[in-house]
């Protein structure tokens, strides 16, 4: 394999390693989202999305468990 070749072969795997990672990223979000809105739309789950940070946090509220 020569040079060029190993770059081209770098080049390939560095886009199919970005597309993984974009589309990882955009089902995390898309998962936060749906979590969140279930955890509003159903309070009596006992818990609660605490913002703040990098990532939103899911906190157990008090009362019985």
């Amino acid at each position: 394999m020569t040079k060029d070749e190993y770059i081209a072969f770098l080049e390939s795997e560095n886009k199919r390693y970005y597309s993984e990672i974009q589309q990882l990223t955009f089902e995390k979000g898309f998962l936060r989202g749906r979590l969140m809105e279930i955890y509003e739309r159903n309070p009596r789950l006992g818990m609660t999305v605490i913002k703040g940070g990098k990532y939103y946090e899911l906190a157990q509220k008090g009362g019985v468990r």
